[in-house]
């Protein structure tokens, strides 16, 4: 019945009305999205610590505060955060619970297509390790990478992966250079 209903539509001459995008159009169409973006991004990652510090690796947590702007099609924003491990000195030390912490600073771009984006991001900020035994607050830098789905324009989620560097002499009498690697998840609430 609806199908004779459009054949009669279609053969009533008359004004043709509006032009309707095809379907085509309608899914390419870029939802409007604001020109500043502040997110709060939690995210959770399993950490190989570099072997030279003589402590176990472990899960951490950490909170991201972004702020982004949108003046093409690329986003570019910097962050504000922290981070926390809370692991125990490996075999080959005497026992000992360490906090790892990480206080942060980072600058980054994101590349947002229709329900993923991809990120890259440079973060320095200070390492602080302590334990009973000992303690250190080392800089660091560290190279960011994201894969990230996006549901819907207020909610981001997917996998982080982290590359650190450092200098420190925690455990130890002299400074090393060390290089830690994290992979996780994330999830980022925007506003």
């Amino acid at each position: 019945m609806s199908f004779f209903l459009a054949l009669a539509c279609l053969a009533v001459p008359g004004d043709d009305g509006p032009e309707l995008p095809s379907i085509g159009e309608a899914l390419v169409q870029d939802e409007a999205e604001p020109e500043q973006i502040i997110g709060a991004e939690a995210f959770a990652v399993n950490t190989q610590f570099d072997s030279g510090l003589e402590i176990d690796d472990g899960g951490g947590l950490g909170m991201d505060l972004n702020f982004r702007w949108r003046p093409r099609k690329v986003r570019f924003g910097f962050s504000l955060g922290y981070a926390g491990w809370n692991t125990e000195n490996d075999r080959d030390r005497p026992p000992a619970s360490v906090r790892v912490r990480q206080y942060r600073a980072g600058f980054g771009v994101e590349f947002p297509f229709r329900f993923v984006e991809f990120g890259l991001a440079f973060t320095t900020g200070i390492y602080r390790f302590r334990s009973d035994l000992d303690d250190d607050s080392s800089p660091f830098v560290e190279f960011e990478g994201t894969v990230g789905f996006v549901p819907h324009p207020m909610l981001k989620a997917g996998l982080i992966g982290l590359a650190t560097h450092t200098e420190s002499s925690f455990n130890h009498k002299n400074t090393h250079l060390y290089h830690n690697y994290s992979l996780g998840l994330f999830a980022e609430l925007r506003f």
